[in-house]
């Protein structure tokens, strides 16, 4: 979205840690938007400070109580990047996706949801 981040940085860091975690950050058992955001914080994205439940804040702290929910969720994350802070937008079909392209799917809109 924004010409300030490093796209190349975020697919260089991908590159280094997909198969062998960064000892810098914890790890959870379903790791994936823990992983997706070290790669957003590795390409420029900016922490945003504020209350770790809401789906506003976005940023990684020293412990588990310490890191927002949006940092390891996928459905935090995706309210903080597209809804909250408008950091990624839709695209109109798959084939559109480019390199450090994030792409997330809900096979069950509407179902459950609470924000």
């Amino acid at each position: 979205m924004a010409t300030a981040y490093n796209y190349q940085a975020m697919v260089n860091y991908a590159y280094q840690y997909a198969n062998n975690p960064n000892p810098r950050y914890r790890t959870y058992g379903q790791d994936c938007t823990n992983f997706l955001s070290q790669i957003m914080a590795a390409g420029g994205w900016q922490p945003v400070d504020g209350d770790r439940t809401n789906n506003g804040a976005w940023y990684y702290g020293e412990w588990l109580w310490t890191t927002t929910y949006t940092w390891a969720g996928a459905e935090n994350w995706y309210w903080f990047a597209f809804q909250r802070t408008a950091r990624t937008r839709l695209l109109a079909n798959v084939w559109d996706l480019r390199i450090a392209d994030v792409l997330q799917a809900d096979w069950d809109p509407g179902a459950g949801k609470r924000y």
